[in-house]
């Protein structure tokens, strides 16, 4: 039965939930078929792991004992189940949302011109929509069905009251830019990670709409309106820090999973900062914010941490100086990683916090014990490995490194501004590896580093430039540049 329908839909039942799908079998209304509810039982009874390699005939036997196999019955059956299972999903999910299932209701009393309990249940639904905090695009969304429903029954009972759309239209515009906004920050983010772009057609015409909504009218778009605008210019430290101040103040307006999204676009102006070399201020910033939404919990996805943010978070909390709470870091929230990557990500960034301690000789032994399946992953190990070899002065690797890292770039073009930073960290290790520089090389050198926007170890390579200054032109390393 692998692979089919029915085994999808039923592998999507949590355990708890098959004894209260058997029950909603009982319903004559849901099912009145012995074989559909037959076949549920066997699958109920039969353990998870023996589920995809049940044979048809076996289960045929157990649905019409006695009778000969019938492939055709046999499909008809699953085929009914199907349907009640994904009727089960339905009401599960309406069960989750109130809102809505009024909504519902609301449209079928106007509908059938029950108009007292109309009215009734359209002020409750309002009433309710008011007191709940979110303002989010869910919401916006949710008030201008509500009203649509309120005008189209005006129009047809109570035809002399004022017929003013603004009631209709003004969630309408909230909701049409709130989610224009989204999408135009995803296709911001898409476009800086993969070199990707994603036009949006009204997006002038949205932003301009959101620029001229005040903080304190719509702090919902306000807010939007910011995370699109740092993630677009990260010279702007004004919009940043007007973004931290109402994700703080209005954050509530949001639920969980969006007022991460904007904890991430503050996070990711931080890190264009610190990447461009702008630390320990920008270090320190992303940290806290990191830490911020830690502590709300707002950064686990049931109840799992991604291994990319258990990442960022190593390093910045390194970066800033906070060496002993990066370490106790790593060992508390190793449990909440990936279980099938755990071990993995956990050795990964044991790596990490060696080499940002500057303890070089433990990084290689840690990077070279498994394979890097991620793109992310694969730049930072190479780059760690790159500063190793160096400080070590292992430069046999070193050179082979350098080129297999150079060829991974040339074909990578899906990976933004990184590209151009890890380009520019190789070009100048290369002309760092003959040294000591005479003085004035390394002074023009640093001139370059310090001059180009987007340079991985960059302090790094300053440091080396500075080094090579104080020994002067009489020494230089046994190897070949």
């Amino acid at each position: 039965m692998e692979n089919s329908f029915l085994w999808e839909l039923w592998a999507g039942l949590m355990p708890q939930e098959r004894r209260i799908f058997l029950q909603f079998l009982d319903n004559p209304h849901i099912n009145q078929r012995a074989d559909v509810r037959a076949l549920a039982q066997t699958l109920a009874q039969t353990p998870d792991d023996a589920l995809a390699g049940l044979d048809k005939q076996v289960v045929f036997e157990a649905i019409f004992p006695g009778e000969p196999y019938d492939n055709l019955r046999f499909n008809y059956t699953c085929s009914f189940l199907v349907k009640c299972l994904e009727a089960f999903f339905f009401q599960q999910e309406m069960a989750q949302e109130p809102v809505w299932r009024t909504y519902f209701l609301c449209k079928a009393l106007r509908r059938r011109g029950v108009n007292r309990h109309f009215l009734r249940k359209a002020g409750q639904l309002s009433q309710t929509l008011d007191d709940q905090p979110l303002r989010n695009a869910g919401y916006h969304l949710s008030r201008y069905l509500l009203e649509s429903e309120r005008y189209q029954h005006r129009v047809l009972h109570a035809r002399e009251m004022p017929t003013s759309l603004s009631a209709v239209a003004d969630p309408l515009h909230h909701f049409f830019a709130l989610e224009n906004l989204r999408w135009a920050g995803t296709a911001l983010s898409l476009q800086a990670r993969y070199g990707v772009r994603n036009p949006m057609p009204l997006a002038d015409e949205v932003l301009s709409f959101a620029a001229s909504a005040a903080a304190g009218q719509s702090p919902e778009i306000a807010m939007l309106h910011l995370g699109y605008q740092v993630m677009s210019d990260a010279e702007n430290e004004e919009n940043f820090r007007q973004l931290k101040i109402l994700i703080a103040e209005k954050g509530h307006l949001f639920s969980p999973a969006e007022v991460r999204d904007l904890y991430l676009s503050a996070i990711n102006f931080c890190l264009r900062r610190h990447n461009r070399g702008e630390r320990p201020l920008y270090t320190r910033e992303a940290l806290e914010l990191y830490r911020a939404a830690l502590e709300k919990g707002l950064l686990f996805e049931n109840g799992v941490l991604q291994k990319f943010t258990y990442n960022n978070i190593l390093r910045l909390a390194s970066g800033a100086g906070e060496r002993e709470w990066a370490r106790q870091f790593l060992d508390d929230y190793q449990r909440y990683l990936p279980a099938e990557d755990r071990a993995n990500t956990f050795r990964f960034n044991l790596a990490c916090w060696h080499y940002l301690g500057r303890e070089y000789a433990r990084v290689p032994a840690l990077l070279q014990t498994f394979d890097f399946a991620d793109r992310d992953t694969q730049l930072s190990a190479r780059q760690m490995l790159l500063r190793s070899y160096f400080e070590l002065e292992e430069w046999s690797a070193l050179d082979s490194l350098l080129k297999s890292f150079y060829s991974f770039l040339r074909r990578r073009h899906d990976i933004g501004y990184q590209r151009l930073m890890y380009l520019n960290l190789i070009k100048f290790t290369r002309k760092l590896i003959g040294g000591p520089l005479s003085k004035r090389k390394a002074a023009a050198l640093a001139e370059r580093i310090r001059a180009e926007p987007y340079v991985a170890e960059r302090e790094w390579l300053l440091g080396r430039c500075s080094a090579d200054l104080q020994v002067g032109e009489s020494e230089r390393r046994n190897h070949p540049r």
